[in-house]
């Protein structure tokens, strides 16, 4: 393997690699102070708390006005290529993320809100979706450039057709808007490149996100809407795969309150760790009948009982 002397000497040496990287953080340092950058980070701070969009001119105009989103990406990218010309090997001083066929950069956010800029690449084959994950959240979506088809996907629970589906073709200065738990949208028949500028923000106490099979509407998956919730739930996941039997009190206190999904997961981490101390906290939901998880852990709580007679000495323990 060839590895190119510049980037040799760039691996070995770290002092080189700040050195290669400051300007283009000073470049996003001075950005983020000029007037745009400015306004932008005021509003999407604000947005992000809860604002509505008609009352933020700025953010409002920078997902309805191609004209002047275009532009507005035009000085922003024009910033950082000047850089790159005398730095090649620094790197791109925002969140970023690339698969095949999709690329996405954060270009700013603000308390809830992210305004993202996203990439669609022609496939030499085309995935044709048998579900589709729907999230809690506002998104609204401007086209920069390009042509593709977007399918918008309404989630209706009940009926004989549980997902409708809305077939548009879109382009330059068209814009997307999926807002809520039961909406959400794929890109399409791209030919080429196809690049939208999209304004996302996640709900103060978002529904859980749900993948949904597109032919009978049947629940696939379900993860939180809630970052940290899943962060919590990532964690009592790694404690439990490590039999951290001292965090099975914390996790059985944990069952009291939260979503149900949360409590229902600290509850059974805590079983598998300490068996009083999660029957315990099984049983205080069970007692509960106004509880939300009165009935399934009255369920898994008798169940216990009959493979596990012994837990009846626990019980009210």
């Amino acid at each position: 393997m060839r590895i190119d002397p510049l980037m040799a000497a760039l691996r070995s040496d770290p002092a080189l690699q700040r050195s290669e990287q400051a300007p283009m953080i000073a470049a996003k340092q001075e950005w983020s102070n000029s007037r745009i950058g400015s306004q932008l980070g005021r509003a999407l701070r604000a947005y992000g708390g809860g604002a509505k969009l008609a009352e933020l001119p700025v953010l409002d105009r920078m997902i309805c006005d191609g004209a002047f989103a275009r532009q507005f990406l035009a000085d922003l990218a024009r910033r950082f290529v000047d850089v790159l010309a005398e730095h090649p090997l620094a790197q791109a001083p925002f969140l970023h993320n690339y698969s095949p066929g999709l690329a996405t950069m954060q270009l700013a956010a603000g308390g809830r809100a992210s305004l993202s800029l996203v990439v669609y690449e022609e496939l030499s084959e085309e995935h044709t979706p048998q579900s589709i994950c729907f999230s809690d959240r506002d998104q609204h979506e401007l086209v920069i450039a390009g042509e593709a088809g977007v399918d918008i996907h309404q989630h209706l629970r009940t009926g004989k057709r549980p997902v409708e589906t809305i077939d548009l073709a879109v382009s330059a200065g068209d814009c997307i808007n999926t807002s809520g738990p039961m909406l959400a949208r794929h890109i399409r028949g791209v030919r080429g490149s196809f690049v939208m500028l999209q304004l996302s923000r996640s709900s103060q106490n978002a529904m859980p996100s749900r993948e949904i099979r597109l032919s009978d509407g049947a629940l696939l998956r379900q993860s939180s809407g809630d970052k940290r919730v899943s962060q919590l739930e990532m964690a009592m996941a790694v404690l439990g795969a490590m039999g951290r039997n001292d965090a099975a009190d914390v996790m059985a206190q944990m069952s009291n309150e939260g979503p149900d999904h949360l409590r229902w997961e600290a509850v059974r981490q805590a079983l598998h760790l300490d068996a009083r101390e999660g029957f315990a906290a099984l049983c205080g939901l069970a007692a509960n009948d106004a509880d939300s998880l009165n009935a399934p852990a009255k369920t898994l709580r008798n169940d216990l009982i009959r493979t596990y007679p012994e837990l009846t000495t626990m019980e009210g323990s």
